[in-house]
């Protein structure tokens, strides 16, 4: 999954911009596996950098990084609920 990574100061930039967009916004998502090395950054789906949609987010976007990352490896596992 192609996805662009972000600290907070970049996310927040990223999401302040939501403001022009009225139907069209972005939200980050953090990385919350411990065992990544990108633990505690954000991401928001690279794809957003080729829909004529998400135009007014185009320019601040496209200067952050695109990685190609495994949900698998960024993402805790969700919590086993049974005893």
């Amino acid at each position: 999954m192609m996805l662009l990574v972000m600290d907070d100061e970049q996310k927040d930039a990223a999401e302040a911009l939501n403001a022009d967009s009225p139907l069209y916004k972005v939200e980050g998502r953090i990385i919350d596996n411990e065992n990544s090395e990108l633990f505690g950054k954000w991401i928001i789906p690279a794809r957003v950098l080729d829909s004529p949609e998400y135009s007014v987010f185009h320019e601040l976007l496209s200067t952050y990084p695109i990685i190609d990352l495994n949900p698998k490896d960024i993402f805790a596992p969700p919590e086993d609920d049974e005893p």
